[in-house]
């Protein structure tokens, strides 16, 4: 406390001692400039100008006049605002000046100004969903400045992130919490926090490396298969909780999709097995209390304004593709990594269900499919797994058993795209 009173008493002080300074000052500038104003100097007496007596360069002199009126007045005029501005504004310690001017209340009430005139786009924006707000072009020009003001030291300007400080590329669809519009702007707003745990102390360098090989089997990298077909049982035993078995990743734990090929501390081996050896942890501060809702909004339709994120598409849903009769070829999809059928899939099956009934002699043929990402041995056991699905819907529905054949074909990987090869043919006999 004592110390405290000490630089207050001391700070008081040379506060006082600067205005003092100050106005000595102004009115020694003032003084000076009336007597030098009145002195008269005459011409010599041989009628040569009178000089201060000093040569440069053997003829130039400095001559001995008084000030020219017109610098003299323009100094006037100078002390004179001096003495305006002082009165007005905060120009000496002790006197803030009657206008009460500061930086900081300027500066609040610029951005008051600027916020007042900011909520009526930023209303009229959250009025609108991430992806027709992503086409504003108006509005994306005030979110890229947001960007750059909030995001850019974690994910680069350009959202191409840094691999090797863990911050990810937003502008890819690989997304460790999901890349739905609402999943993206639930990142922004709440901040999401992932950790993996070692691995180093109950795998051994031989494991992990095999662990390593399947993980680079998994994102289609070259890889060793007599060590990645070994670190098979390996993955399905301690990592299938946060990655799955297809290795697409647990999005409600921020599980990696490793068949994406994208990895945020680098895709060597030498990094794969570094990460499973010692864990990381990554961590992103919740957005809401800093930019609030409806900034939050702007600022995820930015990213998906960027490419970053994806729809929950119907290509990647379950679905029926029902023929006009049963002679023609039903094909039934699946959503990626999963067994289940779509909700229309029960009218397309009523169909064949009828005319199995009505044709005894007739057979249901069953054939599975699965896309080309991930283990290759894990996706012919998920189309056989499909096949037996609706199998067993057929019999529910009625169908006897007898009267229907999984197939398996000679190449299980279906033809199309991915979402087009996820499916499970039905075809008669």
């Amino acid at each position: 406390m004592g110390n405290d009173i000490f630089n207050i008493a001391i700070s008081k002080g040379w506060a006082i001692w600067a205005c003092v300074i100050f106005i000595v000052s102004l009115i020694g500038c003032v003084v000076f400039l009336y007597t030098q104003s009145k002195i008269k100097v005459d011409e010599n007496i041989d009628g040569s100008a009178n000089t201060k007596g000093n040569k440069w360069d053997e003829t130039l002199e400095e001559y001995n006049n008084p000030l020219p009126a017109w610098w003299r007045n323009l100094f006037y005029l100078t002390l004179i605002f001096s003495f305006i501005y002082i009165i007005l504004y905060p120009g000496i310690a002790v006197w803030g000046g009657i206008k009460n001017w500061t930086q900081w209340t300027q500066l609040v009430n610029e951005a008051e100004i600027h916020e007042n005139k900011a909520q009526a786009n930023l209303s009229k924006w959250s009025a609108l969903s991430v992806d027709e707000l992503s086409q504003d072009k108006n509005a994306m020009r005030s979110a890229k400045l947001l960007y750059l003001d909030k995001c850019a030291r974690c994910h680069s300007a350009d959202a191409g992130g840094f691999n090797d400080f863990g911050y990810p590329n937003l502008r890819d669809q690989d997304w460790l919490w999901g890349g739905s519009p609402k999943e993206i702007t639930f990142s922004i707003e709440n901040g999401r926090t992932g950790v993996m745990n070692a691995h180093k102390d109950f795998l051994s360098e031989e494991q992990i490396d095999e662990v390593a090989n399947y993980v680079l089997l998994l994102a289609g990298r070259d890889f060793d298969s007599s060590k990645a077909n070994a670190g098979r049982d390996t993955f399905n035993t301690y990592c299938v909780a946060c990655h799955l078995q297809s290795g697409k990743g647990n999005k409600l734990l921020g599980g990696k999709d490793l068949t994406a090929g994208n990895f945020n501390w680098g895709s060597s081996i030498t990094k794969i097995k570094e990460v499973i050896s010692n864990g990381i942890s990554n961590s992103m501060p919740a957005q809401l209390p800093i930019l609030g809702k409806e900034r939050s909004h702007l600022l995820a339709a930015y990213i998906w304004s960027l490419g970053g994120g994806k729809l929950e598409e119907e290509s990647n849903s379950a679905r029926t593709s029902c023929g006009s009769n049963p002679n023609e070829t039903a094909k039934f999809y699946f959503a990626s990594g999963k067994s289940d059928l779509s909700n229309d899939a029960q009218s397309c099956l009523k169909m064949y269900v009828e005319f199995s009934q009505n044709n005894p002699n007739s057979t249901i043929v069953l054939s599975g499919f699965h896309d080309s990402i991930g283990d290759p041995v894990y996706n012919a056991k998920l189309a056989r797994d499909r096949a037996i699905v609706l199998q067993d819907a057929l019999i529910n529905a009625g169908v006897n058993k007898l009267s229907i054949e999984t197939k398996k074909p000679e190449n299980t990987l279906g033809s199309g795209s991915n979402a087009e090869a996820r499916r499970v043919e039905l075809t008669i006999n």
